[in-house]
């Protein structure tokens, strides 16, 4: 369902039939910027973006500030409104009919999107409100995306900067680094402009990408497995600077050693 939605609003923007409701939400922020900025591109004219396009905060929001914005009339052809971090479903008392009313019926000329960017999204399928969004809007979560997708846009994004990189070393980037395009297209940035040849090495990855803390905690327990405890103490102090809560730093660890127990158990038994 998840991808239905990207796909839907993929074809949307492509055949120029763009709905009037849009709410946008997930890990992936790199994608969620990347679409609002696809649907500003498409709907709003350039030139007049300081009439029909307005950048809304939730927090605060009152249902008259959204109301002369959501139905003001666009100067060009459609208007774009987008509302960042409102929770839609626990509106207070004085916005939530009016929200109701935007989903049941969006303005004409005027392109709603809603997008969840700190805020945690959590729907409420028993409300009006997301009957109305399910029937007249789309709702499309960003997820983050499959080693399939990811893979290749790590290579283009390295090759925008004249860098060649092996599948091999995409995949361990996307282990030391995480699987969000966000902090991916930094780590990329960086690697690129330290390497020094055009084919990007595992030593150049290490040199500068900044590790998430499953990866050190891997090592960690790698260090561990081969009784190498110099090296372990040095992943805990990396650990430690990287001033994660303990019970972060406890959980992580916890899943790598069940997961290295999964393994012997599994071999043990021939599997």
């Amino acid at each position: 369902m998840k991808q239905d939605a990207l796909a839907l609003l993929k074809k949307d923007l492509k055949e120029n039939t763009l709905r009037r409701l849009y709410l946008f939400h997930g890990p992936e922020s790199y994608l969620r910027e990347h679409y609002t900025a696809q649907l500003k591109k498409a709907l709003v004219t350039p030139g007049l973006e300081a009439f029909d396009y307005t950048l809304l905060e939730g927090r605060d929001l009152s249902d008259d500030t959204l109301r002369d914005t959501a139905e003001s009339l666009p100067v060009g052809g459609t208007r774009l409104v987008v509302v960042r971090d409102l929770d839609v479903y626990k509106a207070d008392a004085a916005l939530k009919p009016y929200l109701e009313e935007l989903f049941c019926d969006p303005p004409e000329g005027t392109c709603l999107l809603f997008v969840y960017d700190i805020l945690p999204f959590k729907q409420d399928a028993r409300t009006k409100l997301h009957a109305h969004l399910q029937k007249n809007g789309l709702l499309v979560e960003f997820a983050a995306q499959s080693s399939s997708d990811l893979l290749p846009w790590i290579a283009r994004h390295f090759a925008a900067h004249k860098k060649q990189i092996s599948r091999a070393d995409c995949e361990y980037l996307v282990f030391l680094c995480g699987n969000l395009m966000t902090s991916l297209s930094h780590e990329i940035d960086k690697i690129a402009a330290h390497a020094t040849r055009e084919a990007v090495t595992r030593t150049d990855i290490d040199a500068v990408a900044v590790p998430v803390l499953d990866a050190v905690v891997f090592h960690l327990t790698d260090a561990l497995a081969m009784r190498d405890y110099p090296k372990a103490m040095r992943e805990l102090l990396d650990l430690l600077a990287m001033r994660e809560e303990p019970i972060m730093l406890l959980g992580a660890l916890g899943r790598s050693l069940r997961g290295l127990y999964a393994a012997r158990l599994a071999l043990e038994r021939r599997l």
